[in-house]
């Protein structure tokens, strides 16, 4: 059994429960992986600048992290992601 480690792109249940309120509610599919460990698995890419066949390996697949990447940056939701994200962060902080 693969031991799962905890990284600081982790997400806490109220940061994950907000994103897939926001983004993801609507998509209720089975998948291998959950849509929770492919953002935190894309979040480990964006912050840590990693290249990516140096992914994790108790994170999802390289292809299938790669393949959701895509999709997010091409159809605009991970940058208005990043946006409602950011703006919810400078409202609390005011």
């Amino acid at each position: 059994m693969h031991k799962i480690s905890f990284y600081q792109t982790h997400l806490t249940e109220g940061q994950w429960s907000y994103i897939n309120k926001v983004f993801f509610e609507n998509d209720c599919r089975h998948r291998k992986y959950s849509l929770r460990s492919i953002f935190e698995a894309v979040l480990y890419l964006l912050v840590s600048g990693c290249q990516w066949r140096m992914l994790p390996h108790d994170l999802p697949k390289l292809q299938t992290v790669y393949w959701y990447f895509h999709k997010w940056r091409t159809d605009g939701c991970l940058s208005h992601c990043i946006e409602k994200l950011v703006i919810k962060i400078r409202r609390k902080r005011k």
